[in-house]
């Protein structure tokens, strides 16, 4: 099993059109192909940040915490 992991400097967003999860910086919505540059919005609504650095940090605390488990 792999995890996909997509850092967007921009963040993402929410398409208005079709309500699936986008880069910020999108022109075009790559699901719905509808045109962002002219509707308010999309030019309105807050980015919200990915949650990579959670995810690589929960895998390090298990990491940490299964090799004390394992020095015991």
């Amino acid at each position: 099993m792999s995890m996909k992991i997509t850092l967007r400097p921009g963040g993402t967003g929410l398409c208005p059109m079709c309500r699936e999860a986008i880069s910020r910086e999108a022109k075009v919505c790559p699901h719905c192909r509808s045109d962002l540059r002219e509707n308010p919005d999309w030019k309105g609504e807050s980015s919200t940040a990915g949650c990579a650095s959670l995810i690589v940090f929960g895998f390090m605390f298990v990491g940490v915490c299964a090799g004390f488990a394992w020095m015991a």
